[in-house]
């Protein structure tokens, strides 16, 4: 134990809070006019990829899980970077760095580690290695129940409201899906990767609570790309940010800026049995992200966090195939289509069955910008929600535009939602009457009457 590093016994604190997952399963029924939520067992889905109850799922485990768990305990302890954390330059880098521009072919990688010594290296490279001999160690021994699928998330207390929200759209969008939560005591760690780990379905939907399901989120785990490729990941906003150092720790393949967007951590789709060396691996990259793998993935971005550490880890591990990264419906999207008309091929070069017949629709809205607080998004000024003059406006957008995107209305849909929750915790209370106010104003001044009561 001497030559542990001194924050090994902190470092394994998340591992036993996160064994205990709590779990809640919400039945599917008719919402209109819903203003409590219920909690009652979960309706079996009767098709495609079973989803079995949790005495099932529990009895599919044996007892060697207990000592495949002590064995993950010690491996990203045992293959902590014996070097000096990584640090990079102060502030920010420039919105030109981090723009994806996939046509700027001869772009610079982004550098802005400081004193970065072949040294430090080579020494966060051999434990990497060490890390990765023992991914595939391991990954024959995680349990998991066969064919079973769910949703896992996240959630502390501050944002059970939201949670609450977001399984409220879930519902409506016809889900059946079991969801499982992991409940966080501390903002200290990554548990996104611990709570898909320890969920005991082998295809898991990841959801952070703050990404709304537009649509039903059971038919892509059972359509490619996911049932082809086993990994979906949807781009984030920016461009790669990587520093070229990792890709000589790893020993992949470099990805110059130009290649792909950068990608986003908030949804997720995994399949443990194809993807559990690289589970691991996002398990390692976020257990030392703060200190080492989230400079070198993101030197330094805004919310710099576990975003890149996904798509890195089954790169590292050699599972990596780019597709299905979309914002959209991934069915949808990953269906070869016809190429874009150009300026070299123009409108009389393509009959109308060659053009797309049918724009994907989105799957979830990610509300990053800003939280959904309620009482924070409705007093303050100048918000997304709140014009400049004090009136309130739609928080995503017109709804014509919104329609012609969704299908229908999803703006109102969400913050509907929100009515029932916050007013089901505290119907007399201050945010309850500013949601009342707001729904009222821009939503039934509109279009008409609505079930509030």
């Amino acid at each position: 134990m001497s030559c542990r590093h001194p924050s090994a016994v902190l470092r394994l604190i998340p591992i036993p809070i996160v064994l205990v997952i709590y779990c809640i399963f919400v039945q599917n029924r008719t919402h209109d006019g819903v203003t409590t939520s219920r909690v009652s067992q979960w309706v079996s889905t009767k098709t495609g990829i079973s989803s079995s109850n949790l005495t099932a799922l529990k009895s599919t485990f044996s007892h060697g899980i207990e000592n495949f768990r002590t064995d993950l305990a010690m491996a990203p302890e045992d293959a902590r970077p014996r070097t000096a954390h990584i640090e990079i330059k102060d502030g920010h880098p420039t919105s030109q760095e981090t723009t994806f521009e996939p046509f700027a072919i001869s772009k610079t990688p982004l550098s802005r580690l400081v004193n970065f010594t072949e040294e430090q290296e080579i020494s966060v490279m051999r434990s990497h290695y060490l890390m990765r001999t023992s991914a595939k160690r391991l990954a024959p021994q995680l349990t998991f129940a066969k064919d079973a699928q769910g949703i896992v998330t996240t959630a502390n207390a501050k944002y059970m409201p939201i949670l609450l929200v977001s399984l409220r759209m879930l519902r409506r969008t016809g889900c059946q899906l079991p969801v499982k939560f992991v409940l966080t005591v501390t903002t200290s760690y990554q548990f996104k990767p611990f709570a898909i780990l320890f969920s005991s379905f082998q295809h898991a939907s990841f959801l952070d609570i703050d990404a709304f399901p537009a649509h039903n989120p059971t038919s892509p785990l059972i359509t490619p790309p996911y049932t082809t490729h086993g990994l979906v990941l949807w781009p984030d906003l920016f461009g790669l940010k990587i520093s070229e150092h990792y890709y000589h720790i790893t020993c992949s393949p470099h990805e110059p800026p130009s290649a792909r967007p950068s990608t986003e951590s908030s949804n997720i789709l995994l399949n443990k049995a194809i993807h559990c060396e690289s589970l691991l691996m996002m398990v390692y990259y976020n257990y030392h992200g703060p200190d080492y793998y989230y400079p070198l993935f993101l030197q330094g971005s805004h919310g710099a966090g576990d975003e890149e550490t996904f798509a890195q880890a089954t790169i590292a591990g050699g599972e990596y195939r780019l597709s299905g990264l979309a914002q959209m419906d991934p069915r949808s999207d990953f269906v070869y289509r016809p190429p874009s008309k150009s300026h070299i091929h123009g409108n009389d070069q393509w009959d109308g069955f060659d053009e797309l017949a049918e724009e994907p629709k989105p799957l979830f809205v990610h509300q990053n910008m800003d939280k959904l607080d309620p009482k924070k998004i409705l007093d303050m000024n100048e918000s997304t929600a709140k014009r400049k003059d004090g009136k309130y406006t739609r928080l995503w957008g017109e709804v014509k535009g919104i329609v012609e995107m969704f299908g229908y209305d999803v703006d109102r849909r969400m913050w509907k939602a929100v009515l029932e929750e916050y007013c089901r915790i505290d119907g007399v209370s201050e945010t309850c009457a500013s949601l009342r106010v707001y729904y009222t104003e821009v939503f039934l001044a509109v279009n008409g009457s609505d079930s509030l009561a």
